[in-house]
Order: structure tokens, then C-alpha cells, then sequence
């Protein structure tokens, strides 16, 4: 029997040959579209699965690079610019390529103003304040670590010879211990003289701020102490704050009670101490520039400018008084410190040169006795940070 005849049927739903076939072929058709679909389909879920494989691998590369930043996992000095240091709770420890040590204070980044010690390493804030590391002990030059390349600065109170020349203080001012203060001076002192030489000696540096202090916030400005208040600033207003930062209005008419009352208050952390600068802070500084800035006589230099400017704005010309990333030393406005003289009505000690010295007789290292209420247009503040043990 022929195929025809086995699949060739009556009228009554009878199904030919020609019409299986045509079934058979739709049947194919179909099934050939599907295995096409799939492959395709296939095919770009591979490259989806590879390009989401590519973004997971980015992602962690990226996580990893943060948890390197909280976990100071060896840090350079160009990781720890990462603002994930921002988030750190702990100090970091780190060295520049010459091996000189920095202590990076919680909450804090380096900025990319300066990557060897020899600079002036600077960190900044969240809010974009301003500190600059002062290296203290042997550092390096070379990576070789030569005694060529090798300098050495000592953490000491100084006065310095008509040419720069360093040489150990020997004169009546003090800073002065709680046990040794005579609260009769009304001056304020350094919250822990002693615990901050500790902490430099073993951190080998600490910080002082780039600028003087800065102010913001504020509402008016009264230009003299009719109170006789200790604690006076002419600044006033709810929002007034103390910053470090460039191109801010300086914080002049203030009593060095408030200056020291400000800068200690300026951060509240377990891990670092913020106070008024020192005459060690002051004159350490000054040795540091004097011997990576190649200004050797920077200590006896008078009025860089002769107008007062907004912080991080004092130039005249050439005289543009910033060494080693650390501004107005030597000029613009005189900065109250906690060293002391024992003089009941004069107790406080004023250091550096100002925008109105006419006389030119006051100079980056020379030591003042104003009053301890006074406070006037030429008198500013720089505070320090240095690291908790």
C-alpha cells in the first residue's frame, strides 16, 4: 500500500498529505526561531553577566580601597588624600618616600599641597581647616638615608641671632605648668605643656595651623575692650566660629584668654589635643623653615606686608610671607601664645611682626609683654593640634 492511500481519508475530517506537511514545516519553523531566540538570548546574558562582573570588580576594588583607608593598611601619602580618611576614628600613621614619619589625626586627610616632610605636609578637616605637620627628630633628604641628607630638629624654645642662627633661650619668660602658674597674672597657659613635648618626642611632630585664625559667622565687630573682660573678641553673633582656612576674615580684637579659650575648644577628640600655640610650637616652627625653605633668616624678618589682609593674602611683591605651606609668620597680624613673663599686668607674650610695625622693630621671633586685656586690630591667634599616646 502506497503512503498516499495510508494517510489519504474520506471528506468527513479527512487529513491529506499535503496539509501534514504543511504542519511539519510550521513545526520546524518554530522550533528553529526558538533555538535562535535562546541563543541570542544566550548570548546577551553572557555579556550582561560580564559587564555586571566588570562593575561588581570595580566596586570591590573600590570598597577595598576604602577599607585599606579605614584599616591603615600601609598607607602612602597619596592614599591617605583619599576622603575616606574624613571617616577614620584612629590616628594614621604613615612615612613620606624619604621614610620621615606623619601622624595623621582622626578625621582628617592630606592634601596634595606637599608630599615630602621637607615641604610642609598639610592636612585639612571636613570642613576644609588647615594644619601643617612640623617635623621633629632626624629627617632624611634622600632615600638613601644618608648622613649627608640627614637634618636635625629639636623640639626646644629659642632665640635666634641677627642671622638666623638658633641657639637654646636663656631669657625670663616661661611656659609655665599648672602646678608652677600664679593664677594672679590672669593669663591662660598650655592646657599640658608637658604631655604635648611627650607627644612630639614620640610622634617625632605636631601641627600648627596654616593660617592665622580665621572668623566667620559673625555678626559685627565692637574695636575695643571697654569691659576690661580677659576673655574679650570684638567679634560677635550666634553663629560666630573660629576656622583655618585661607581667605577668611583674620580674627584680630581678641584677648589672648579668648584666643586660648578658642583654640582648645576648636575640636573636642580623644585621639588629638587642638590648644593655643607655644613658644616650643613657635620657635621649632621657625627652625623648620629656616632650614627647608632657604630663608635662613626668617626669624628676624619684619613686616612682609603693610596692609592687613584676609588670611592667606599677605604678599608684597616678591615677600610673600609663606614658607613651607605656613603663612603670616612674619607678618600681617602679632599672635598671642602661652608662654608667660611674670608681671602681674603684662603676664602675656605676643611673638612675630605685624602690617603696621613702622618702627620695624618687631620681627618673626621677638617677644612681646602687652597687656592682658588688650586687644586690638594687630593681634591674631594660630592654634596647634598634637597627637593623644
Amino acid at each position: 500500500m502506497s503512503l498516499i492511500k495510508i494517510f489519504k481519508r474520506n471528506e468527513k475530517g479527512s487529513i491529506t498529505l499535503m496539509l501534514l506537511a504543511a504542519m511539519i514545516f510550521v513545526l520546524v519553523v518554530i522550533t528553529a526561531s526558538y533555538f535562535a531566540i535562546s541563543n541570542k538570548s544566550g548570548n546577551q546574558d553572557k555579556k550582561i553577566s560580564k559587564i555586571a562582573q566588570q562593575y561588581r570588580a570595580s566596586d570591590e576594588d573600590m570598597d577595598q580601597e576604602y577599607r585599606n583607608t579605614l584599616n591603615n593598611a600601609s598607607l602612602t601619602i597619596e592614599q591617605a588624600q583619599s576622603k575616606g580618611m574624613f571617616e577614620k576614628t584612629t590616628n594614621t600613621e604613615l612615612v613620606d618616600a624619604y621614610e620621615n614619619q606623619i601622624v595623621v589625626p582622626a578625621g582628617f586627610r592630606i592634601t596634595e599641597d606637599a608630599k615630602y616632610v621637607t615641604q610642609g605636609v598639610v592636612i585639612e578637616d571636613k570642613a576644609g581647616n588647615q594644619f601643617v605637620w612640623i617635623p621633629v627628630g632626624n629627617i632624611y633628604t634622600d632615600v638613601e638615608k644618608t648622613e649627608s641628607g640627614k637634618k636635625t630638629i629639636a623640639l626646644g624654645r629659642y632665640e635666634f641671632e641677627e642671622d638666623g642662627t638658633p641657639r637654646e633661650y636663656s631669657g625670663n619668660y616661661t611656659e609655665d605648668t599648672v602646678d608652677s602658674h600664679d593664677i594672679g597674672c590672669n593669663n591662660a597657659i598650655a592646657k599640658d605643656i608637658d604631655a604635648f613635648k611627650n607627644s612630639v618626642n614620640i610622634n617625632h611632630g605636631y601641627y600648627i595651623g596654616r593660617y592665622e585664625a580665621g572668623v566667620t559667622g559673625y555678626d559685627s565687630v565692637l574695636t575695643s575692650n571697654s569691659n576690661g573682660e580677659t576673655n574679650w573678641t570684638g567679634y560677635t553673633g550666634d553663629n560666630t566660629q573660629l576656622v583655618c582656612k585661607s581667605e577668611q576674615q583674620v580674627w584680630n580684637y581678641v584677648t589672648q584668654n579668648k584666643a586660648s579659650e578658642l583654640s582648645r575648644s576648636m575640636y573636642t577628640s580623644s585621639k588629638f589635643t587642638s590648644d593655643l600655640i607655644n613658644s616650643y610650637a613657635w620657635d621649632t616652627a621657625i627652625v623648620f623653615i629656616q632650614e627647608f625653605s632657604g630663608d635662613v633668616d626668617y626669624a628676624r624678618q619684619i613686616r612682609l606686608q603693610s596692609t592687613l589682609t584676609n588670611t592667606g593674602n599677605a604678599t608684597d611683591g616678591m615677600n610673600c610671607d609663606v614658607r613651607c605651606n605656613i603663612y603670616d609668620m612674619a607678618g600681617n597680624c602679632s599672635e598671642w601664645t602661652t608662654e608667660s613673663y611674670n608681671f602681674l599686668t603684662n603676664a602675656c607674650v605676643i611673638r612675630g611682626s605685624d602690617y603696621s610695625d613702622s618702627y620695624g622693630d618687631n620681627y618673626t621671633c621677638r617677644r612681646r609683654t602687652p597687656s592682658n586685656i588688650e586687644s586690638t586690630s594687630i593681634f591674631s591667634f594660630r592654634s596647634l593640634l598634637y597627637i593623644e599616646n
